[in-house]
């Protein structure tokens, strides 16, 4: 794909460029007309005459970004302006499938048939677990389209069947990483890496394809064409919701009414207004494409582009993550073990290992993939060449504080003191070293106010954690030792103060992919009081809620 760069004269020289073009279809070289063209920020751009002929004029600072061609039944392709050639011809690829022909059905029976595919995703989709080994590849731009940093990754993917949804679909292990880092990273992309459970559309059992959502979303069957030599039904659907926006196409194979590919885009403009937690995107473009193997379809390939505006960013931020199944097992499948697993909160560019020039390269992992089906961001030859580059830049202390925080423990928690007939209300911070040691600091008091008694706690503790399950959402037997200096003002009576040391037994069991709970039972025991009074301990209990873990 190539384009003709032309520079106006005089005093819109350092203002403004010109781009001319043509649109053509790359096999039968036929013009495109009404083809988008546009810069990555939208805030540029126009549309192909009926010749495929076009001409944009846009800010000479737009030179470094890309510019991007899209029209309905193309593959999108995009361009680095300052890279452009002097040749005006852009070659668009048709998508690979063709219209075979156009039919008439009644809404009702569209309903039908998308209630019977659902219903049939048991018979055409795994029924057991199975483990995929793929290729990753994850990059962040900034507003301006510069790189922040690009990552590749072998995957190994575990997966529940498809036979109903699970709360913990899957599990992630990198089995090896690279990274090229190009900018001081200010936030990170957590659970881009599981774009190959997340973006599983029928594994996840997205809303719109479950029949007691139909009704929020309007469907059109635009007609039976014809992808990779299967006849299917093309359905378009858009969300009815009138705050936010969700649109897409799916196509379902005529003979087993199976799901074989999504393209969708939703918008939600309020996710950059939130106050706290995480940052979730104001747009994502998705696709996700499934493979027949001996009657059975399995997820072969796919990608999001998101794009992140918040007033607590300075500018907006760009992601782009692709995945491409490279090898499926079904037979003697295993969860990937606790120890190995990628929690769904670490940012995989935080775990990346630097770029070495004489490492493994991504043709060793996708040498029998077709180049043109890739459709990552980067090809190989591209993601080669930014690999390969020169750069340095200044760390700052977000960048390096970022590398930390996937190791960061924090939780809230209440249990019950028997010697003061108190409930204590405590609050948790801690830091995990690997997968089975952490050390943890808490602050504790009462948990409503009595004008009886007042407690103030601070212990400092060692936990070692050993994992009793692997398959879904992880159970642990965790033992600990805290030291705790300990306050207590009664009423009428002189301050009680006291260090204790106080072996711990817990449960801990993760309940989602951000959430934590723990039960507990601790013994304190007295090294020190200033008081002659007697003190007896007693057994407590009670339990943490951890949103970091």
């Amino acid at each position: 794909m190539k384009i003709c760069l032309l520079i106006l004269p005089g005093n819109l020289l350092a203002q403004n460029i010109q781009l001319t073009g043509t649109v053509l279809n790359k096999e039968t070289k036929t013009p495109v007309s009404l083809a988008s063209i546009f810069t990555k920020d939208n805030k540029y751009g126009t549309v192909s005459a009926t010749d495929g002929k076009f001409s944009l004029r846009i800010p000479a600072p737009q030179t470094n970004t890309y510019l991007y061609f899209s029209s309905i039944g193309y593959e999108t392709d995009s361009l680095l302006i300052s890279s452009a050639n002097v040749s005006s011809t852009i070659n668009l690829i048709p998508k690979n499938y063709t219209l075979k022909e156009v039919i008439v059905m009644p809404e009702s029976t569209l309903l039908t048939l998308l209630r019977t595919a659902y219903s049939k995703i048991p018979e055409n989709y795994p029924q057991q677990s199975t483990r995929y080994k793929g290729f990753y590849q994850e990059s962040t731009s900034d507003s301006e389209n510069n790189l922040i940093k690009l990552v590749e990754a072998e995957l190994s993917v575990y997966k529940e069947s498809y036979l109903s949804k699970k709360e913990a679909p899957g599990q992630i292990e990198i089995l090896k990483s690279r990274i090229k880092q190009f900018q001081s990273m200010n936030a990170g992309y957590a659970g881009g890496a599981f774009l190959p459970v997340n973006g599983d559309v029928v594994l996840q059992r997205d809303k719109f394809i479950q029949p007691q959502y139909l009704k929020n979303y309007r469907y059109e069957l635009t007609g039976i064409k014809t992808w990779k030599e299967t006849d299917c039904y093309e359905i378009t659907f858009y969300s009815l919701d009138k705050d936010s926006v969700m649109q897409g196409t799916m196509l379902i194979d005529v003979e087993s009414l199976a799901y074989i590919s999504f393209e969708i885009i939703s918008e939600r403009p309020e996710n950059a207004k939130t106050l706290i937690g995480g940052i979730r995107p104001v747009e994502v473009k998705r696709k996700t494409e499934y493979e027949q193997i001996n009657g059975v379809w399995y997820l072969k390939q796919a990608s999001a582009k998101t794009k992140h505006e918040h007033w607590r960013m300075k500018n907006p931020q760009y992601s782009s993550c692709d995945f491409i199944t490279t090898q499926i097992q079904t037979d003697s499948v295993r969860p990937v073990p606790v120890a190995q697993r990628l929690n769904y909160l670490e940012p995989i560019e935080v775990i990346s290992e630097a770029y070495n020039p004489k490492g493994w390269t991504d043709f060793d992992i996708i040498a029998g993939e077709n180049p043109e089906q890739l459709r990552f961001q980067f090809s190989t030859d591209e993601a080669y060449s930014i690999f390969n580059q020169n750069v340095r830049f200044k760390q700052t202390f977000a960048g390096t504080l970022l590398k930390t925080m996937p190791k960061l423990i924090a939780g809230y928690g209440v249990y019950y003191n028997s010697n003061n007939n108190l409930a204590v209300f405590q609050q948790i911070i801690g830091y995990r070293f690997n997968k089975k040691w952490s050390v943890q600091w808490l602050q504790s008091g009462n948990l409503y106010d009595t004008k009886r008694i007042s407690l103030q706690e601070t212990s400092l503790g060692v936990e070692y954690r050993k994992n009793l399950n692997n398959a879904g959402y992880p159970l642990f037997l965790e033992t600990s030792l805290w030291v705790s200096h300990n306050r207590i003002k009664r009423k009428h009576l002189a301050d009680f103060r006291e260090q204790t040391i106080a072996p711990q037994l817990s449960l801990t069991k993760q309940m989602s992919r951000r959430y934590t709970i723990e039960i507990f039972a601790k013994y304190p025991v007295a090294v020190f009081f200033n008081s002659d009074n007697s003190y007896t301990h007693h057994l407590r209990a009670g339990f943490n809620l951890y949103f970091l873990y």
